[in-house]
């Protein structure tokens, strides 16, 4: 019995892709894919144009739902977000994105030469792109110079620490949820920090470090060729206090 079922039942391997659920999937669209099935089996058993209009119409009427449903759904989903990270949240899941990007990386260089190529490429890249700039095409700068910066209050870094994201660094000494939560705390601290910056002219060194990621430009890129690369630097917490202090000024 068992050749007998190998011989006319013999056993296949198939792969089944899991797609996962689309979150714009409504009831209206389910019903219209549910017609067009009817319409596609009715006009490849009879092969009449007549049919195949119809089947021809029911997809164009699909195609027309499935964006509604779309543009509907993430609509809302834009209009209830309340921060800029959900908001970026919901257009990467919007335009298709994830976070395996950044597992792209070349496979014809040796990982611990990796960091290095990549620092080479963009110092070089960022070099050339300085000997390209004509410096006598831009105009002169006829508005108020802004000579020096004054000092910041502890009001004014309490309200740009509390507005921006707890985005955390390696780099940084405390999280930044840790130090958003006891900001009281260390109120004072960061305060002088930002202060003596602004008096000196200077950014601190430490504030000058980041941790750079190269992510593929897109997906289908080539992934050994660096320049389908963007570097992304991931800054320090304070360092980006600091930025927005005297983007304020």
């Amino acid at each position: 019995m068992t050749n007998i079922f190998d011989k006319h039942a013999p056993l296949k391997t198939r792969t089944v892709t899991d797609k996962p659920a689309a979150p714009w999937m409504t009831a209206t669209v389910k019903e219209a894919k549910a017609e067009r099935r009817r319409a596609e089996k009715t006009w490849r058993a009879s092969k009449l144009t007549v049919h195949r209009v119809i089947f021809k119409q029911c997809n164009s009427e699909i195609k027309n739902l499935i964006s509604a449903a779309k543009w509907a759904y993430y609509n809302k989903q834009i209009d209830e977000c309340l921060t800029s990270k959900s908001l970026f949240n919901v257009m990467k899941i919007a335009l298709g994105k994830s976070d395996d990007a950044k597992c792209n990386l070349p496979k014809s260089i040796n990982v611990k030469e990796l960091h290095n190529s990549f620092g080479n490429f963009f110092s070089e890249k960022i070099a050339n792109i300085r000997k390209k700039l004509d410096v006598s095409t831009y105009d002169e700068f006829d508005g108020e110079s802004l000579t020096e910066f004054r000092s910041v209050t502890k009001e004014e870094i309490r309200g740009i620490v509390k507005s921006s994201p707890a985005k955390s660094c390696c780099l940084d000494q405390m999280p930044p949820p840790l130090l958003i939560t006891h900001l009281e705390s260390v109120l004072d601290i960061i305060t002088a920090i930002i202060n003596d910056s602004l008096k000196s002219g200077t950014v601190p060194d430490y504030f000058k470090h980041a941790v750079v990621i190269p992510l593929l430009k897109k997906q289908n890129l080539n992934p050994d060729e660096f320049k389908n690369y963007r570097p992304v630097s991931n800054l320090p917490f304070l360092s980006k206090i600091l930025e927005k202090a005297v983007l304020m000024q």
